[in-house]
């Protein structure tokens, strides 16, 4: 059997495999803590190296003082500050008049019930006459139902509330005789 003959050959390697690797392998490879030992410094002068001392706080990394250079002193402070521009709610000015027009009634929640605030108009339909647009009937006839059931309950409920109120008045005047001479 004769072998098939290759058609190309593989592309050599370039001289520095790092270069390639993603973000996350070379930030692998950085370190945060200061160091235990001194690093050699090269000076222009050709001098020998010099021991630094990492804790020194007098030695600072000059910046170029651009309009673009921002300086954060406090990091804790200025996360905190990011924090709670991200949890804020802002509102187009428009919006915020509108929504400030409401009654307080309305947005203040001092009764649970009947407090809901529903903006909509009954449906129509863009391209069905009124009179022959039977989805609408529908749904207008299950609304009226809904709100007849509505009343019903509450009327129900209004009726309990009145019967044990009469029965908690009533107890008193029904009370028990004890004879005393068993």
């Amino acid at each position: 059997m004769t072998e098939a003959p290759q058609h190309g050959k593989k592309r050599p390697a370039e001289n520095d495999p790092d270069g390639d690797q993603p973000l996350a392998k070379k930030f692998g490879l950085l370190q945060i803590e200061p160091r235990l030992f001194g690093t050699p410094q090269i000076s222009g002068g050709g001098t020998s190296p010099t021991q630094s001392n990492p804790f020194d706080t007098t030695e600072r990394m000059m910046l170029d003082d651009t309009k673009h250079t921002i300086y954060i002193h406090d990091l804790d402070s200025e996360l905190a500050d990011s924090e709670a521009q991200e949890y804020s709610i802002t509102f187009l000015p428009e919006i915020g008049a509108k929504l400030g027009s409401l009654s307080k009634l309305l947005t203040v929640d001092t009764q649970p019930q009947n407090n809901e605030l529903v903006l909509y108009r009954d449906p129509k339909s863009l391209t069905v006459p009124e009179e022959d647009d039977y989805v609408r009937r529908a749904i207008l006839e299950s609304r009226r139902r809904a709100r007849a059931a509505q009343t019903q309950r509450r009327s129900s409920e209004k009726i309990v509330k009145e019967v044990k109120s009469n029965l908690v008045c009533n107890a008193d005047e029904d009370v028990m005789e004890i004879d005393h001479t068993i």
